[in-house]
């Protein structure tokens, strides 16, 4: 399966990367909503996972804006959007489902529990 993780952590994409790999996905990454964009047209993933909030971004460069521009671009609204998150306020997990992440996974998480979740949304995806 393709995924693509956005997220402003290097180590966090490093981890997602080596765990997601080990579990037989082919995994791209990207830190912010310009080039995870790219990415999604480059690469077609069954799965995007992404944080929530990127330091230091702008107006528009966190990943609501990223779920949001996803779910309005044609060929890619239907991709599968997993948030990973430390966040766990439940306005904030609202704003993330409303923007159009397919759902919210906060950490800390069971790696097993975020694979079976993935892979459920992965082979939706897949299979349209």
């Amino acid at each position: 399966m393709r995924i693509v993780v956005v997220d402003d952590h290097l180590p966090t994409i490093e981890l997602m990367g080596l765990t997601l790999t080990a579990f037989g996905h082919s995994v791209s990454s990207a830190t912010n909503v310009v080039d995870a964009l790219a990415l999604v047209a480059a690469d077609c993933p069954d799965v995007v996972l992404s944080d929530l909030t990127f330091s230091g971004g702008g107006s528009g460069e966190d990943g609501y804006a990223l779920a949001k521009a996803l779910r309005s671009s044609p060929g890619h609204d239907g991709v599968a959007i997993l948030a990973i998150t430390g966040v766990n306020s439940a306005r904030q997990l609202q704003a993330a489902l409303d923007s159009g992440f397919n759902e919210v996974v906060v950490k800390p998480f069971r790696v097993e529990s975020l694979i079976g979740r993935i892979e459920a949304y992965g082979y939706r995806h897949s299979s349209r």
